[in-house]
């Protein structure tokens, strides 16, 4: 089964857990930046993870949703880095719990297009803006990475 990892970053936290989940899965993790479209031949699972800006996943993690011309078969999963709400005061929390996660509208883009999530959206917390990366996060996404092969 070929897999693939695809993800945004912006201050490197997202593509920490995007490398790890490559690893723990045996597949390469490919930065947006360097996104070419025959990556895609033969993907059967395909990973996409985006830092939370917004509410939103980054524009080009949106635009590469968009534009997806793969078999709509492909297994497909998504994840994001955001703050943790519990860690914020309550207009932060508020704010959060209005405008929502990337890997939530990411699965509903995707799932609007034709695909099938084969898993819930997962979120890997951040301690602040820039991060770093809460305690654990990285054996998290490592562990949720193996459960989408399990699930297979």
């Amino acid at each position: 089964m070929k897999s693939l990892v695809i993800y945004d970053s912006q201050f490197g936290n997202t593509a920490i857990l995007a490398k790890s989940i490559a690893k723990s899965i045996n597949c390469e993790a490919i930065s947006i930046k360097d996104f070419k479209n025959e990556l895609l031949d033969n993907v059967d699972l395909l990973i996409i993870g985006s830092p939370t800006q917004g509410g939103l996943a980054t524009k080009p993690i949106q635009e590469f949703i968009n534009s997806l011309k793969i078999d709509k078969s492909t297994k497909i999963a998504v994840f994001d880095t955001r703050f943790s709400t519990k860690d914020h005061n309550m207009a932060l929390k508020l704010i959060i719990k209005t405008f929502g996660f990337a890997s939530i509208k990411m699965a509903k883009q995707l799932e609007s297009i034709g695909f099938q999530m084969i898993n819930k959206p997962k979120g890997f917390i951040v301690s602040g803006k820039k991060g770093p990366l809460k305690k654990d996060e990285i054996e998290r996404a490592s562990e949720w990475a193996k459960n989408i092969l399990i699930a297979i």
